[in-house]
């Protein structure tokens, strides 16, 4: 088969290489369509040394179509249309005995400590592939993984009937939250970014109010029109940020426009080494937790995509053949303020 293989940092070639084999419990996927993550861009520049070995085949979200599978394996059958969970868990940590699976101790990734799906095959678990509704196209299941972590955000978010919800960062993934949370009993939700045109996405998405931060401080913006109250939940889709003169980082912020009692979740994985004024966050008694990728969150962003509740077209900036990974790759690190989400054709 043919695949985008990295060898090292920034150097992708497009070769033949062996198809693989499902084991007992795997099955194995004729890749139709993959997408770029930002964790795909930093393996890429050589940032992941810790966890990727060369040569690897990158990408983890993928959907395809079932060629053959491992002996036992009966939840699904060749033919079948599916989308895949690629994260790996040990099963014996505590993490996973709590069923944490998500949080693993040992958790690794399709595309990442094992090949991925910029290849036009690809195996995984019997247990990670969720097949896709037929009102979904393939190409839409392509951002099932995304969706499913603005899912788990907004179930970790625990949003009530009638919340006020803010979103600090209207990338990929803050849009993805907002089309989830869009669905969701909350009364208002404000997104807040520094590019204009993923705002004009948010506000397209629903977003009640949408923030420039270069232009306005959020801060100051959302407590003036909650009266000084804050907001029920914020979701901090940032991690690495861009530093804007008299203002804090997200975390930072998230504190200040939360309300008393209110829950911060906290998505980013950039370096916010900034520091967060803890006496606030006790005199208003705040929840801060993490969320990390999924856990059981896939057949829920599935039936919302069939229900036809996401809007994807707004995501998908460009398409990409496989064998033009290495040309999408440079574009992303050029240009990152021009690209939402990339697609990767692989039949």
């Amino acid at each position: 088969m043919k695949a985008a293989v990295l060898k090292n940092d920034m150097h992708l070639v497009f070769e033949e290489v062996p198809t693989p084999k499902p084991a007992e419990q795997q099955v194995l996927i004729r890749v139709n369509w993959s997408g770029i993550c930002g964790t795909d861009l930093h393996i890429y520049l050589g940032e992941f040394k810790d966890r990727v070995v060369y040569p690897r085949i990158l990408g983890h979200e993928f959907c395809g179509v079932v060629q053959s599978v491992g002996v036992d394996v009966t939840s699904v059958q060749p033919g079948d249309r599916v989308t895949v969970d690629p994260i790996i868990w040990c099963h014996q940590c505590p993490a996973c005995l709590n069923g944490q699976n998500n949080v693993c101790r040992h958790l690794k990734l399709l595309g990442v400590e094992y090949d991925g799906g910029f290849a036009e095959y690809a195996v995984a678990g019997a247990d990670k592939v969720f097949k896709v509704p037929d009102s979904v196209s393939m190409r839409d299941a392509a951002l099932i993984e995304l969706y499913s972590l603005g899912v788990h955000s907004a179930r970790k978010a625990m949003i009530e009937p009638g919340d006020r919800v803010a979103i600090l960062g209207a990338g990929r993934l803050g849009l993805a939250v907002l089309e989830v949370i869009k669905q969701t009993a909350a009364a208002w939700v404000c997104a807040v970014d520094v590019i204009d045109n993923r705002l004009d996405i948010a506000r397209q998405l629903g977003a009640d109010l949408t923030v420039n931060a270069r232009v306005d401080d959020p801060v100051e913006k959302i407590l003036s029109i909650t009266n000084g109250v804050g907001v029920d939940r914020v979701i901090e889709c940032v991690g690495t940020f861009v530093e804007i003169p008299g203002q804090e980082g997200p975390v930072q912020q998230a504190a200040k426009i939360a309300r008393s009692g209110g829950r911060i979740v906290v998505m980013g994985l950039g370096p916010q080494l900034t520091p967060v004024f803890w006496k606030e966050c006790v005199l208003k008694e705040l929840e801060i937790v993490g969320s990390r990728v999924t856990l059981g969150d896939y057949p829920r962003a599935l039936r919302l995509m069939a229900l036809g509740k996401f809007q994807p077209d707004l995501f998908i900036s460009e398409v990409f053949a496989l064998q033009d990974l290495d040309q999408a790759f440079q574009l992303l690190e050029e240009k990152p303020d021009r690209y939402l989400k990339v697609l990767i054709k692989n039949h």
